[in-house]
């Protein structure tokens, strides 16, 4: 059972337990993705705004936080995402200054990079994978097996990402995908879903928002979290989730994937690790007539 909490804001860290696992979130820091109308879409920005005051947040940017799960089973210690890093090439260069604090938060918290046993990736974007190396391009954690769908990493590590045709913004994603994941290729193990590549962990693949995007449910002596990676980014995604989303792969199939997880984590009561709802992402959905709430498990 997941017990009392404990919050350092000097370190933006939390600690909690999930049956024996020991459980860690460190902040990334938070980023905006400006507008609303740029987030969600221009025909549906009326309804945007509207519910970005009935939840009293600002109706003039969409801003997100980034939370990294590490979770210790007395054997591994696994850290979920790697941030989005501090190289000046990519992560600093798409998300400034706000970012890449991942490192200094897991120092605070009194976890070196060296100790991390494996990185379970949800997906290969910017803000959960850039992290993985330093600013030079070197890998920051040496000892780290990188778990990823095949689908995920065949996507991204094709020459096909880069291809002139795609939208320059497509193949910047591509080339800091790459970057990222290139110094760990004889520390990659392919997951599928339904596979248990440690114990207490099953991959899920929740595919959509981009082509092998995967959640993971982490269980111990019978208390469950599912890590949903990026299936909900914001609020508003929650009080109207068949919304598109700018950055889905494939949009239709990402509103398909989120109304399954959304009614299942609602029907059974699951507790949530989210990376960017509030610090630390850990709660709960209530459901009302077709759309979620968020409740927070932790206070």
């Amino acid at each position: 059972m997941m017990n009392e909490t404990t919050i350092d804001e000097t370190s933006i860290s939390a600690k909690f337990m999930l049956g024996k696992f020991e459980c860690t979130v460190v902040s990334d820091g938070p980023f905006t993705l400006g507008s609303p109308s740029k987030a969600f879409g221009e025909n549906s920005a009326d309804e945007v705004t509207r519910i970005l005051a009935e939840l009293s947040l600002p109706t003039d940017s969409v801003n997100l936080q980034q939370n990294m799960l590490i979770v210790n089973t007395g054997r591994r210690r696994i850290l979920f995402d790697a941030g989005s890093g501090r190289s000046p090439d990519f992560g600093a260069k798409a998300f400034g200054q706000s970012t890449g604090h991942m490192l200094k938060s897991m120092a605070k918290a009194g976890i070196s990079p060296d100790e991390i046993d494996v990185i379970a990736i949800t997906h290969a974007h910017p803000d959960h994978c850039w992290g993985l190396t330093d600013p030079s391009g070197k890998a920051i954690y040496k000892n780290a097996t990188v778990l990823i769908s095949e689908a995920e990493f065949d996507h991204w590590m094709s020459p096909a990402a880069l291809d002139p045709s795609r939208s320059a913004a497509a193949r910047f994603i591509a080339q800091g995908a790459q970057a990222n994941l290139s110094p760990y290729i004889d520390q990659i193990a392919f997951v599928d879903d339904g596979d248990d590549p440690i114990e207490g962990v099953t991959a899920l693949l929740a595919a959509g928002h981009s082509p092998g995007h995967t959640l993971y449910q982490i269980e111990s002596e019978g208390d469950k979290l599912l890590h949903w990676g990026d299936l909900v980014h914001h609020p508003v995604l929650l009080a109207k989730p068949d919304l598109g989303f700018v950055f889905d792969f494939d949009g239709a199939q990402a509103v398909r994937t989120r109304l399954k997880v959304l009614e299942k984590a609602a029907s059974e009561n699951t507790k949530i690790f989210s990376c960017h709802l509030d610090f630390p992402g850990i709660g709960h959905l209530s459901r009302t007539q077709g759309s979620y709430e968020w409740r927070s498990a932790l206070f």
